[in-house]
This record gives structure tokens, sequence and C-alpha cells, in this order.
């Protein structure tokens, strides 16, 4: 028994003439080096547009990253180079401001109060040194029957107003402004901090 039927026939190469065999093989090995180049070339295009990408996006990240903190540390910088004009302001300005609206804040208590409370007498105390403007701008805009009197235990800024023996409204001028003070003075320590702490 022959075994001739399972190996391979190389009698049709042998048939053509050498030149075209070898013509062939030439042109197959051509095509299959430029598609090895071709795919070789696209694998590094494609590699190296993927590592650029990769770069430009940690670029991106970084200038990102330091743009912020650019700006957190500016903003920062700022306020801090605000924080003595605010405290000015708190500790110079708003005393005269609301000492000078007293008057008129006390005012507006009794409208508001008349209203709820009707013809009751009222009793105005406040501080000696408070008690002459007062005095002038609530007795020309309300109505009501009022008393002024001078209490020397009031500092000044502060009234009490006392609407008979119903209610009775404290005014506390130095209080608003030490909590204001307190409160600007908190923000500057804490969150200010905080925003140079996270830049």
């Amino acid at each position: 028994m022959s075994i001739s039927h399972l190996l391979e026939d190389f009698g049709v190469y042998a048939q053509s003439s050498p030149g075209e065999l070898t013509e062939v093989l030439l042109e197959e090995e051509r095509l299959e080096a430029f598609e090895k180049g071709y795919q070789a070339g696209w694998e590094d295009s494609s590699k190296a547009q993927a590592e650029n990408a990769a770069q430009i996006s940690a670029d991106f990240a970084q200038n990102l990253k330091d743009l912020s903190f650019t700006y957190h540390e500016a903003y920062a910088g700022l306020l801090q180079g605000l924080r003595p004009l605010i405290q000015q302001m708190v500790e110079s300005v708003l005393p005269r401001v609301t000492h000078e609206t007293l008057g008129l804040h006390v005012a507006q208590i009794l409208q508001d109060l008349s209203k709820t409370h009707g013809q009751l007498p009222v009793k105005i105390l406040a501080a000696p040194e408070n008690l002459g403007p007062i005095e002038a701008i609530a007795d020309g805009i309300s109505d009501l029957p009022l008393a002024f009197e001078a209490d020397d235990d009031l500092a000044d800024g502060q009234v009490r107003i006392q609407f008979g023996k119903v209610s009775e409204q404290d005014i506390d001028i130095p209080r608003v402004l030490k909590g204001i003070s307190e409160a600007i003075s908190a923000y500057f320590d804490s969150d200010v901090t905080d925003l140079k702490d996270t830049a």
C-alpha cells in the first residue's frame, strides 16, 4: 500500500516555467512585505497618537490644577487684603451710621408696635447722650403718647422701648456691632485660611 495520497504533489509546479514561479512568489513576497509594513506603520501611528493624547490630557489636567491653585491663592490674598478695610468700616463707619439712624430705628419700631398694641402709652429709655436725637425724631413721627427718660444703666447705643406693661423691646447697637466684628474675624480666621489650604 502506497502513502502517496498523503503527500503533496509538487508536479504542478514543475510543469510551469521557472520564471513564472519566481515572478509569482516574488509578487506574493512583495504583497506580504507591504502588508506587514503597512500594519506596523498603522500600529506605530496609533500608539503615537494614543501617547500624544495621553500627554495632552495630562498637561491639560496639570494646567487646570495650576489654574485652580492660582485662583484660590489670589482669591484668598484678595480677601486678606480687604480684611483691614472691612474691620475699619466695622469699627469706624458702622458705629457712626448706626448712631445717626438710631432715632429712625426707634421710630420704625414704634410704628410697627402701634399696629399690634394700639394707643398704649410708650416709655422710651435711652443713654443720656442718645435721648435728644431719639426724642426729636420719634416725637415727630409717632402720634403715640410718648414718655422719654434718660437711663444711666444703658450704654451709648442702647434703647429700651416699653409699650405699657404689655411689651418691651431693646435695641443694643454695641452688641450688634460686636457680633458683626466677631463674625468677620471668624470668617477671616477660618474660612479664608481654609481657602488658602485648599489652594
